[in-house]
């Protein structure tokens, strides 16, 4: 594989010209090129320890150019943290990174041919942006920059983050000192990348670019280099994205396939928002106010992630197999070990004693901070509401079904306060399906989101709201919107709330 990438790029000629307590070697880019930097190590350059970031997302760093660096990549805790891959253009991890299971293809494709989004006039004529039957006419949608939902930055850490263009990356090389090291920790852990250094030697500000890999359908390949996405399309075939490749000695910028896994670092504008949300208020009797999107998203049109009960991320596969609150080799329900009440209905289960049939399990029927989504993702204000908050939800407002909201293509229900003085007051749900195994349901015509509460009747279920256009399981008779339960391990969407007085 590391052949193979070479051969892609343009060698660019450097020079090592220090050395330091991390093994390091300095690089600077000037007319474009790679060059020596300086003779000596300046004063100010000061190797620090990986930071801890709170929460899921990383910190802004300003390192005196046009936007902030994140302090870590997407799915990392520190800063010398991997964290996930990520194919172009995807917003969830996954197994296998291949064009069978590329998100922007259609099913039947098992190579680049099946490009469904993100297609420029390339000649690769046999590719479905040409219109074989016509004359092989072009008929793409000449998109080449991620659009927010397709933007793993964006989805997962909400707020202003978004992946950087390739102009951004090219700024990044072009006025930050580059620092190779072997060994970031100095523990002899072999942490390698490069440490990125503002080049103003009042600004003490940096970060660091591990070197993850690639993933390549499977298999972890390439270990020891680092690759980036940038959010661009390569400017010469609809198959590659532009993407930034992280060697010892050397770093550009090229076209990789778009279908494999690799590393994300986010930016955000100097005065963006890192991670704030809007919420409406819809005069609601507890007083509490409603998010304006669902988590994974910063726009009330967007559909967001999809996310199991009790779990905090995406993932490819809704299975109890994969479920968090099920114990180690657990594969079905009978494994949960958190959340389980008295419901004397599965009494074979790791929530009753096996030998006396005595309930032994936690009476925890509400989920804790730890293990809501809103909470982690958004912070401690919001938080996955209830099942009696999404009926004060319904009882309060009217509900329209929207089809092509906004002229977005999204379908979903608008709800509006009837309450006195929030008439002028509403939220929209877009209908985003549900994942059960690996398999989506119902995206664009059914509605699935999540409560906090585990069904009152058996452990292995929780409350849920679903809705479409003419139909709903009847808790509310005269309407078609209401809710229900099922198991929880499959993946739905999920709309926070929190107090007044956010």
């Amino acid at each position: 594989m590391k052949r193979i990438v070479l051969s892609m790029l343009a060698v660019l000629g450097v020079s090592v010209i220090m050395q330091t307590e991390v093994d390091a070697q300095m690089y600077i880019v000037k007319d474009g090129k790679v060059k020596v930097a300086l003779d000596y190590t300046p004063d100010y350059i000061t190797f620090e320890n990986p930071m801890l970031c709170g929460g899921v997302v990383g910190e802004p760093v300003d390192l005196g150019l046009s936007v902030n660096w994140s302090s870590v990549n997407v799915g990392a805790s520190t800063s010398d943290n991997f964290g996930n891959y990520y194919s172009w253009g995807e917003i969830d991890t996954k197994d296998d990174y291949s064009w069978n299971t590329y998100i922007h293809s259609i099913n039947e494709s098992y190579d680049y041919s099946g490009i469904s989004k993100y297609q420029i006039m390339d000649n690769l004529r046999g590719g479905r942006w040409y219109d074989y039957d016509n004359n092989k006419q072009f008929i793409g949608d000449n998109k080449v920059v991620l659009e927010t939902a397709d933007d793993a930055a964006s989805v997962n850490w909400g707020g202003d983050w978004i992946i950087p263009t390739k102009e951004d990356w090219q700024e990044l090389f072009n006025n930050c000192y580059m620092i190779w090291t072997n060994d970031y920790n100095k523990d002899d852990s072999k942490n390698a990348g490069y440490i990125v250094k503002s080049k103003d030697k009042n600004n003490t500000s940096s970060i660091f670019l591990p070197v993850a890999g690639m993933h390549i359908k499977s298999d972890l390949c390439s270990e020891g280099i680092g690759y980036y996405l940038t959010s661009s399309l390569d400017n010469k075939t609809t198959i590659s994205c532009s993407t930034v490749g992280l060697f010892s000695g050397y770093f550009s910028i090229f076209g990789s396939s778009r279908e494999c896994g690799v590393s994300v670092r986010p930016i955000c504008p100097h005065s963006g928002d890192t991670n704030s949300h809007d919420a409406v208020d819809l005069g609601l009797p507890s007083g509490k106010l409603w998010a304006t999107c669902n988590i994974g998203s910063h726009l009330p049109e967007e559909k967001g992630g999809h996310y199991a009960w009790g779990e905090v991320t995406t993932k490819s596969d809704y299975s109890w197999s994969t479920y968090k609150h099920v114990y180690d080799g657990g594969s079905n329900y009978r494994d949960i070990n958190k959340y389980t009440i008295d419901d004397g209905v599965n009494i074979e289960t790791a929530w009753y004693n096996s030998s006396t049939g005595i309930f032994i399990g936690d009476n925890k029927s509400i989920l804790e901070p730890t293990d809501d989504v809103a909470t982690q993702n958004w912070g401690t204000e919001w938080r996955i509401p209830t099942w009696d908050e999404w009926m004060e939800l319904y009882i309060n407002t009217t509900q329209e079904w929207i089809e092509n909201y906004n002229a977005t293509g999204v379908n979903g229900y608008k709800l509006t306060s009837t309450k006195e003085g929030y008439t002028n007051a509403f939220i929209f749900l877009p209908v985003a399906g549900y994942i059960k195994d690996s398999s989506l349901t119902g995206n664009g015509l059914n509605g699935y989101y999540w409560t906090s509460s585990i069904f009152e009747k058996e452990s292995d279920l929780a409350r849920y709201v679903t809705f479409s256009m003419n139909s709903f399981y009847v808790l509310f008779e005269d309407s078609t919107f209401g809710g229900n339960y099922c198991a929880r391990s499959n993946g739905m969407s999920i709309r926070p709330v929190c107090p007044s007085t956010k």
